[in-house]
Order: structure tokens, then sequence, then C-alpha cells
């Protein structure tokens, strides 16, 4: 069943397949799949009373990035910690151009796990700022599934 949106009728990017047997999924689990060219992420959808229970994380927000530089370059970076599923980097919507920062999944959550112990990363002699990327809790607002842990802010014209 794919998910879509009520009054545009478009794919909200997301659906759910049920399987007749109960342990056909774990066979999709193990291998990649691709939509119209992107590899797509197939997880187990958790019953709402079972949703308490919070998964480990699998996703890194990585910010300060060098504009110039490309996803399979920063993918390539991120592999000394473990085998990477996705590497997402946002473009500006009015001009097209990167925003400096990445959503990094991995296949095993232990690779976030490492890459946060070796805290300050430096890619490209730069230093870059990660964190994990969470996915947002029910009733929380905000743009997009994941966000990353805050932090920052400041500058700009101070009162005075």
């Amino acid at each position: 069943m794919i998910m879509r949106d009520r009054n545009t009728f478009r794919s909200r990017g997301f659906g759910f397949i049920t399987y007749a047997d109960p342990d056909a999924h774990k066979a999709v689990l193990e291998k990649k799949h691709y939509v119209d060219g992107r590899e797509v992420e197939p997880k187990l959808a958790i019953p709402k009373a079972q949703q308490h229970e919070i998964p480990r994380c699998n996703r890194l927000f990585v910010a300060k990035l060098p504009f110039e530089i490309s996803a399979g370059e920063l993918r390539e970076f991120f592999l000394k910690f473990g085998e990477v599923s996705d590497c997402y980097m946002p473009k500006d919507y009015t001009t097209g151009r990167p925003k400096g920062i990445a959503f990094v999944s991995f296949v095993d959550p232990s690779a976030v796990d490492e890459a946060m112990a070796q805290i300050p990363l430096h890619f490209n002699g730069r230093e870059i700022v990660i964190d994990r990327a969470e996915p947002d809790k029910p009733g929380m607002r905000g743009f997009g599934a994941y966000r990353g842990g805050g932090g920052g802010g400041g500058g700009g014209a101070g009162m005075g």
C-alpha cells in the first residue's frame, strides 16, 4: 500500500507491504532495494503498542561540510565506520546549491556509535559536526523525518 496525500493524492514517499509468511521480511531487510534509481531503506513496521521501545539509531546528521564535495566522497569517508547504505545531501530549493549538510545511513547502528566516539572529525582538512539523526517523536513539528541533535546558532547583530 503506497501512502498518498489526502488532498493531492501524490505519493508521500513511503508505503507498507504485508507478507503471507511472517518471516519473509528477514530476506527483504538483508538485500538492497532501489526505486527510480535511488536506494530505498526497508524497515520493519512496529505496532503502535510497541513504539515506546526506541530502536538504535543508524543515521548520522552531518554539518559544516565543504560545499564542493560529492555524496560519493562523503560516503567513502564514512566507510571507515561501517557499511554505508545511503548518503543524502540536501540542496537549497531555490538555488539548487548544496546546504553543507548531509544524512548518512549505515547498515549497522554500531557504525553510528563508532563515528560518535571519534568526535571531532575532520574531512578534507575541515572539522565537521556529526550527531545522531533520530526520528522525530510523535507530536513534534519540524522539517523532514529525521533531525540532527540541535546545537549551534548564535551570530548576527546583537542588541545593545
